[in-house]
């Protein structure tokens, strides 16, 4: 168990890094999408990558530049969409 947290930590800090990245080259909509992952690989969960890369744009000054759309298979009620809007989601497309 501990073996995935760790990797579930590291697979957020790359997330951040890259949008971090992506902000600097001057990007003001990211799309967080679930839509195309693998059997070898799990998601990150779809309310856990929006609310900590909200979480730390807010920290790193630069939420206010960008916009969080989330594409996801999670999103099936309307508690999951009420949810991703309070924690950071500025649009969400729920393609199931």
């Amino acid at each position: 168990m501990a073996g995935g947290a760790a990797g579930l930590e590291r697979a957020m800090k790359a997330l951040c890094q890259q949008v971090d990245q992506a902000i600097d080259e001057g990007v003001n909509l990211i799309i967080l999408s679930d839509r195309d992952i693998q059997r070898q690989q799990a998601a990150i969960p779809a309310l856990l990558a929006c609310s900590g890369l909200h979480h730390h744009l807010v920290r790193q000054g630069t939420r206010a530049r960008v916009a969080l759309i989330l594409e996801t298979g999670e999103a099936r009620e309307v508690h999951h969409f009420a949810a991703l809007i309070g924690y950071g989601a500025d649009a969400i497309n729920p393609y199931l």
